[in-house]
């Protein structure tokens, strides 16, 4: 009997068990079911037919056998629903213990190296109940999801706005961009403010370069936008404050969503930009993550009033939703 030979209430309640999701997940992962069964540590003929008793409960073919182990359209609808179900599975039983051993909540936040963690701390300070903890961790943006689907972590904050297929987001703020460099330089003195322009004869000191992060490629847009391809530096020295990658590098300036001032004990200079560049922040979470402490923070999160990104300078950042770190 298939899923479509049960009556229509059934049908409803008929969700796959959660161990053969998992060997799903796997053989989409790995590309192969040799690969996925031994890693599994299973034999072949029984992931295959693992796959195919899945197939008929939900009813679709969830693999173009014809091109190999690649999934259907179907098939990556169902990795993508099967990874935050597990992920959601993986998280449960610890946040019971917890409860039932009477352990503090814990909030585990997750954050890129384009963010600070007091912009973090500001966002969810004030939505942390008495007696609750909080567990602040920088990732870069490719590890940020699998800290998320591995229950590492509960909110995930980045730079940007599009939301990313299985979760939930929201933008909670925006920052505006300023100009980092060494104090006592040419950058650190007159004029009071910096054009975008100013800065051409300047490498431009990047996390990663443009083709592996879009929010660097956002950066790099809107200097190209105002009439110039600037120099890049790639910094070796990953994991440090953005403000702090001029001092680091010993040369060039960063794009930096702090106010003006004097940081890094006054070795860093943050000079205003006259151009208005507001970078999003976003929180991201699992749509599994709906009770404790996670349940009412995120709910908080989503209920903020929306920050609005409208420039009142030169619109320089009129694609700024688009883009992330």
């Amino acid at each position: 009997m298939t899923t479509d030979d049960l009556p229509a209430d059934r049908r409803r309640r008929a969700v796959p068990d959660l161990h053969r999701l998992e060997q799903f997940v796997a053989v989409v992962e790995r590309g192969s079911l040799t690969e996925a069964a031994a890693d599994l540590g299973v034999t072949q003929q029984a992931l295959s037919v693992a796959i195919r008793g899945l197939e008929e409960h939900v009813g679709a073919q969830l693999f173009a056998r014809s091109r190999g182990m690649r999934p259907s359209a179907a098939g990556l609808r169902l990795y993508e629903s099967a990874r935050v179900l597990l992920a959601g599975a993986q998280r449960m039983i610890p946040d019971v213990q917890a409860v039932a051993n009477g352990h503090p909540e814990v909030l585990r936040i997750g954050y890129s190296p384009a963010i600070s963690s007091l912009d973090v701390f500001d966002v969810v300070r004030d939505h942390l109940p008495s007696g609750a903890r909080l567990h602040l961790e920088r990732l870069f943006p490719g590890a940020l999801r699998a800290r998320l689907e591995s229950g590492g972590i509960d909110v995930a904050f980045r730079r940007g706005v599009t939301a990313a297929e299985g979760l939930e987001s929201v933008v909670v703020g925006f920052g505006r961009l300023n100009v980092a460099v060494r104090s006592q330089t040419a950058l650190s003195i007159a004029p009071a403010e910096l054009h975008l322009q100013d800065l051409s004869g300047h490498p431009l000191i990047l996390w990663a370069p443009e083709s592996r992060s879009s929010y660097a490629a956002f950066l790099l847009a809107q200097c190209r936008r105002v009439g110039f391809e600037p120099q890049v530096e790639v910094s070796p020295f990953q994991g440090l404050d953005q403000v702090a990658a001029p001092l680091a590098m010993g040369w060039g300036y960063s794009l930096v969503a702090v106010d003006p001032g004097a940081y890094c004990g006054g070795r860093v200079t943050v000079r205003p930009l006259l151009e208005e560049i507001k970078a999003p922040l976003q929180a991201q979470w699992l749509p599994t993550s709906r009770t404790g402490l996670v349940g009412n923070v995120t709910r908080a999160l989503a209920a903020l009033p929306r920050a609005s990104s409208t420039n009142s300078g030169s619109g320089v950042s009129g694609h700024a939703a688009e883009h992330v770190l």
